[in-house]
């Protein structure tokens, strides 16, 4: 595997090493980027559902000024005998169901804006289960504006219902049906409604994992039920101190219902109050403990210990009427109003916050890949820019060095061959020389012969003069010697000639050798000049021999002339023994030349011998520097193919026709 990543080019090594790497911090990257946003998501989600039980917090408020709003006037028309005042009654009701049921659009049309991917499935059921509940306001608004007559069974069937139906109708005879639909719709079903629609701000906390975030909604969600519960206690408080509304005191099951509602009351107090900062707390403390509403807070106290008491109605008073009716409610709603702003900063903040991660994270992440893509494109483009500027100099390099090598190899043929034909030419000379050298030694010893020979003749000639007796014996050996004789100057003519022929070959060798040959061009001269001589002194001793010859055929005849014949043969013997010794000497010294040109042939095939030896090494060195730069042009070859991705179109493949070749 890494030997086939090692052959791919060099930009797609890098995209190999570099991209998995870039993959793995974009995949890190984009989860926390996923997380991010998941979070903001959330958070949005948390915002939009805050809107929405806010919104349902106003619809809550809307239904109780619904309740209040002419529905007392529209069901107990009858029995106040009030007929008159239906229709504004009834206009004041529509009116006040109207802006419920514009609220309850915008409500649907925020809850159709919510994020519902991921939601909690409890949270959703929930509101959904509100929105459910809020279509059974067409039924409760139907039964009172039909006074009653137009009941579904839902409501008829309900057990609350038909448990207050059977409280009133021995009681109020005259007017149960209106009471108990009055308590059934304001008591059970609207109230039902509101605690549904308040309920789910406490159910939106399950969306967020923040836990400041989720403590300011259950905080918000505690004090909303605070607040129904303290409006329904004002509105139940205030009914029950009106003058002529409870003559009697209070009977049991009422004190129970307003006990009910305390308790409630300060349960959802004690709640928040647990929840809240100490910035919350002073607000709660200001605005919603019933210690900042002294008149409140003795009517409540009063009513504990008094409940049966018939003077209840002397509780009434202006004061307490305002404080009940607009004081509470509105300071209630006022610190709720602040409360909510700081859960709407909150919100706001986190969202602003996760936003700031994301586009941070985001812009983080796209730097970091243009940084990463722009260093790795610098650093490809700067070891690109250094390797083919490394690769033209090897090419340039290893051009240069395949043309040395050729050169070189040509240059050590050459060499070689001609240190071969040298060496042979000095080995043809060598045994020439020898060859002479051999005919020199045995001419020498030939010529010593004739050199002791003449001695002999010319003893005998000088005993032939006293020793005439012996003449005709003498002149027989004579005859014989003179053959003899004849036939060696026959052999010394033949000799000279050989000689001759042997010194023009060394002369043309000397030649062949040049500068190196000039000595042996000497002595092949002088070896010429001493053959020419031994040529001519051998024909005068031809003719020498020729008139011995005239003088031994003649010696009978010419007798008298003996003495004058011994003694010109005594001369002719001493002549012919000097130049036998003048032969004899010059032979030495073609001898001794002939030595030295031997010598000399050595020393000069030894020199061949070394240069032979040399051209071979020189061959050997160009061998080695070829495999050398095949190994450089392979190098260079792969790294043409690391950085363009394909092999050199020239160098490699000469190199390789050459090695070939």
């Amino acid at each position: 595997m890494i030997k086939r990543l090692t052959q791919l080019p060099l930009r797609t090594q890098l995209a190999i090493l570099t991209i998995p790497s870039f993959v793995v911090i974009v995949a890190l990257a984009s989860v926390f980027i996923a997380r991010t946003y998941r979070d903001y998501r959330q958070l949005s989600r948390v915002r939009d559902l805050v809107t929405l039980a806010n919104k349902f917090s106003a619809i809550g408020g809307s239904l109780e000024q619904e309740t209040n709003a002419g529905m007392w006037d529209v069901l107990f028309t009858h029995v106040n005998h009030t007929e008159a005042k239906l229709p504004d009654s009834l206009k004041l009701y529509t009116t006040a169901a109207a802006r419920t049921d514009a609220m309850l659009d915008e409500a649907r049309a925020q809850w159709a804006r919510v994020d519902k991917v991921g939601l909690d499935p409890v949270t959703r059921a929930k509101i959904e289960d509100a929105f459910a509940q809020a279509t059974q306001l067409k039924l409760w608004r139907a039964a009172v504006t039909s006074v009653g007559k137009d009941l579904d069974p839902s409501i008829t069937d309900d057990p609350y219902y038909q448990a207050q139906l059977a409280r009133y109708k021995p009681a109020l005879p005259d007017r149960y049906l209106e009471q108990t639909l009055w308590d059934y719709i304001k008591e059970k079903a609207y109230t039902g409604l509101v605690e549904s629609f308040n309920s789910t701000l406490m159910v939106t906390a399950r969306a967020t994992d923040d836990a400041e975030l989720a403590r300011s909604i259950i905080l918000q969600a505690e004090l909303l039920t605070f607040q129904a519960t303290s409006e329904r206690e004002c509105t139940l408080t205030y009914y029950y101190i009106k003058p002529g509304a409870c003559p009697n005191g209070l009977q049991g099951d009422e004190l129970a219902w307003l006990r009910s509602l305390w308790d409630r009351e300060q349960q959802a107090y004690d709640n928040a109050w647990a929840l809240a900062t100490d910035d919350e707390r002073a607000i709660m403390k200001r605005d919603l403990s019933i210690e900042s509403f002294p008149l409140s807070e003795h009517a409540r106290d009063w009513l504990r210990a008094n409940w049966r008491n018939n003077d209840i109605h002397k509780l009434y008073t202006p004061e307490l009427s305002r404080e009940l009716d607009t004081t509470r409610i509105a300071r209630t709603q006022q610190a709720i109003d602040a409360l909510r702003a700081r859960l709407a900063g909150i919100t706001a903040a986190r969202i602003a916050q996760r936003h700031g991660s994301l586009v941070t994270l985001i812009s983080v992440v796209v730097g970091f890949g243009a940084l990463f893509a722009a260093v790795c494109v610098l650093f490809y483009f700067n070891i690109t820019r250094t390797l083919r500027s490394g690769i033209e100099t090897l090419e340039q390099g290893v051009n240069n060095i395949i043309g040395a090598s050729r050169n070189l190899a040509e240059t050590s043929s050459q060499l070689s061959t001609l240190a071969s034909e040298q060496a042979a030419g000095i080995e043809q000379m060598s045994a020439t020389v020898k060859e002479i050298t051999a005919m020199s030694k045995s001419r020498n010893e030939y010529l010593d012969s004739i050199l002791q020979q003449e001695k002999s003749n010319q003893s005998h000639a000088e005993q032939s003069v006293s020793v005439m007796t012996q003449m005709s014996g003498a002149i027989a050996e004579i005859a014989q010697a003179n053959v003899e004789t004849q036939k060696v100057i026959n052999s010394i003519q033949d000799l000279a000639m050989q000689t001759n022929l042997l010194a023009l070959n060394a002369a043309i060798e000397a030649a062949r050798a040049g500068e190196a040959g000039a000595g042996f061009a000497v002595v092949a001269s002088e070896v010429k000049t001493l053959a020419e001589g031994s040529a001519r002194t051998a024909k005068g001793n031809e003719e020498f021999i020729t008139r011995s010859q005239h003088a031994i055929t003649n010696g009978t005849r010419l007798s008298d002339k003996t003495s004058a014949s011994l003694k010109a043969m005594e001369q002719g013997s001493r002549r012919s023994s000097q130049m036998v010794a003048e032969i004899l000497q010059r032979d030495e010294e073609q001898r001794r030349g002939l030595e030295q040109i031997s010598s000399a042939t050595h020393s000069i095939e030894s020199k061949i011998t070394e240069l032979a030896a040399s051209a071979e090494e020189l061959a050997s060195a160009g061998q080695q520097l070829s495999g050398n730069t095949t190994e450089l042009d392979s190098l260079v070859d792969r790294l043409s193919l690391l950085l363009r991705g394909k092999h050199r179109q020239s160098g490699g493949g000469a190199l390789s026709a050459e090695r070939g070749d």
